[in-house]
């Protein structure tokens, strides 16, 4: 195979390859969380801005123990009281389905 006849096929191999990827970022799940009072509070959505419903919530702490676990409601939001038993940073982490996961971090000084 001569240089003129891989070029093209590199090339379409690579918009291929980009064309593949960008819908997948752009389906990406994302995760924000804040406290209010004794309350913990979540959002999260897609990259298009569509909430994450049903979504799991899986709340650990710093020793790695689960102290919360949930589900978003139909506008990818989700609250619980602030958990008793945690200990240090939580790790709060969504799991959309197919992959689609992320987690913010709550510091202890945020919630206490």
């Amino acid at each position: 195979m001569s240089v003129r006849t891989a070029y093209p096929a590199l090339l379409a191999a690579l918009v291929l390859l980009l064309g593949c990827a960008l819908p997948a970022q752009a389906h990406r799940v994302k995760i924000f969380a804040y406290t209010d009072g004794e309350t913990i509070y979540t959002e999260s959505s897609f990259s298009q801005s569509s909430p994450a419903k049903g979504a799991a919530i899986t709340v650990t702490d710093a020793r790695g123990e689960t102290v919360h676990q949930g589900y978003t409601d139909d506008d990818g939001k989700h609250d619980f009281p602030i958990p008793a038993n945690a200990q240090g940073d939580l790790t709060i982490t969504v799991d959309a389905g197919e992959g689609h996961q992320n987690q913010w971090v709550l510091t202890e000084a945020e919630y206490r």
